[in-house]
């Protein structure tokens, strides 16, 4: 079946580490036996993305070529104008890609098909403020905090230029700096409804996707589509004790060390700022942050 609808592909050139943009004659092959309707925008900026997203006409469907926060980024300027009833294609091009993951598309290919098929689904929003400013972030897939935000902009800062397969090496590497470095474990403390929680952990994370950091499989706990968030804090102290409790949720999915919370919403404080991130975008310099569940619904294509 070929579609009737232009398709508008935003490709994220920053997007994998940089890498995205040289897998775009793939990507134009597998358009042309979809559609003879489609054109690529290869975006120049953040700024650049987000005026494209929120810019789609009644007979285009947007295809999202990027990693999370491209996504997520495209979700907001939807939210912004009101447009959450369209469907949202993704094509995953990320270093992680956990939201492709759970959606059942892993590669280009996979995306191109997901299009064709038109089967979408639901998916909870969550909504992000920090440091009780106004400004609200969107939240798909997951946001945390220590080894999460240290590594991630470990990755960030040493990727540019190499293939993905350096991305569990560079993972490890930051999670020892942080450790070295004192940054974590980090104190934090969860308020969930009239209940205060105190920790003291490598990693907080809360998730609404069911997978986490290219590898994690959360799926028997986290759904996105039942109206909660989940918050996980890894009870760890050490970079050992930390790389061996990630080796065996890797493969054994043991979750012994670590606690699990479930709600519609919750606040964090800190006790020195901290940096988070909401898939994949580090927000610095936070002192408090909540996260809730909102009624609104994504629509994003699946297989």
């Amino acid at each position: 079946m070929r579609l009737k609808k232009t398709i508008k592909v935003l490709l994220n050139p920053s997007s994998g580490g940089g890498n995205s943009l040289k897998k775009i004659h793939k990507v134009k092959k597998c358009l042309k036996k979809l559609s003879n309707h489609w054109h690529i925008i290869i975006t120049k900026s953040e700024d650049h993305f987000r005026e494209e997203a929120g810019r789609i006409g009644e007979n285009e469907i947007l295809l999202v070529a990027g990693g999370d926060s491209s996504l997520l980024m495209a979700v907001e300027e939807l939210k912004k104008k009101n447009n959450l009833d369209i469907s949202i294609a993704f094509m995953p091009l990320g270093s992680a890609n956990d939201i492709g993951k759970a959606l059942n598309i892993k590669n280009i290919s996979s995306a191109v098909k997901a299009l064709n098929r038109g089967e979408e689904t639901k998916w909870d929003m969550g909504t992000v403020k920090v440091n009780d400013n106004e400004k609200e972030f969107c939240f798909l897939g997951s946001l945390s905090f220590g080894l999460g935000s240290e590594i991630n902009s470990y990755i960030a800062k040493n990727i540019q230029g190499k293939s993905k397969n350096w991305t569990l090496f560079l993972a490890v590497l930051g999670a020892y700096k942080a450790f070295s470095l004192s940054k974590v474990p980090l104190k934090y403390s969860v308020i969930a409804g009239k209940k205060r929680q105190e920790f003291q952990s490598s990693l907080g994370l809360f998730l609404n996707a069911p997978y986490y950091a290219n590898g994690l499989d959360f799926s028997q706990i986290v759904c996105p589509k039942d109206n909660y968030i989940d918050f996980f804090s890894f009870n760890n102290k050490s970079f050992f004790s930390a790389l061996s409790s990630f080796i065996s949720l890797k493969f054994t999915k043991n979750y012994k060390k670590i606690s699990h919370l479930r709600g519609e919403e919750f606040c964090v404080k800190f006790p020195k700022s901290s940096d988070i991130q909401i898939d994949g975008e580090i927000i610095e310099n936070v002192k408090s942050f909540s996260v809730k569940i909102l009624k609104e619904k994504v629509s994003l294509c699946t297989l």
